[in-house]
């Protein structure tokens, strides 16, 4: 009875260095997936995951040669052909996610919702997607060089809002 039960938590218990290849599953997971991450949108994160799903493969095609050879009669999925195409599947179909993931973030993002702004004509603009205004700078409180007073300020724009204003109704005026 002892010797039955203790077979049967050979895999599970780390006691005496038993069971501790099962380890090896995740952490070659982790390694495959880390270079498609890596490499993500490139050809080298795909070569990655085919590299890493070739090794699964064989090593469970290898298995079941060996396992047929001892045992001709028996056509029986092993404990371990189930596993090692669980991890083949597993790599594969979060490998392809992780390597397909865009390779940057937002150039100029919004700084509530992360929606790229880059493409609009404003350095500064309201996010046409939350409606944020100065969405790509949070306004410093600044003071104006031009009249002296504090405000808050694009950085980037030389004088406030209130200078701008008469400045752009005496162009007007003069055209």
């Amino acid at each position: 009875m002892a010797q039955g039960i203790r077979a049967a938590t050979a895999f599970v218990s780390f006691r005496d260095g038993e069971g501790c290849f099962m380890l090896l599953f995740p952490a070659y997971a982790i390694f495959v997936w880390y270079f498609c991450v890596r490499f993500r949108r490139q050809v080298w994160g795909f070569v990655a995951l085919a590299f890493g799903l070739t090794l699964v493969a064989t090593l469970a095609t290898l298995q079941r040669r060996l396992y047929l050879a001892y045992d001709s009669d028996s056509f029986m999925v092993t404990h371990l052909d189930f596993l090692l195409w669980l991890e083949f599947f597993a790599i594969g179909a979060v490998g392809l996610f992780l390597a397909c993931l865009p390779t940057h973030a937002a150039d100029v993002p919004c700084r509530k919702c992360g929606y790229e702004l880059s493409g609009l004509d404003d350095s500064n603009p309201t996010c046409p997607e939350c409606g944020t205004a100065s969405a790509a700078r949070k306004p410093k409180r600044m003071t104006c060089g031009a009249c002296g007073v504090r405000s808050d300020m694009d950085p980037e724009q030389p004088r406030c809002t209130a200078c701008e204003a008469p400045e752009q109704r005496n162009r007007v005026a003069v055209e």
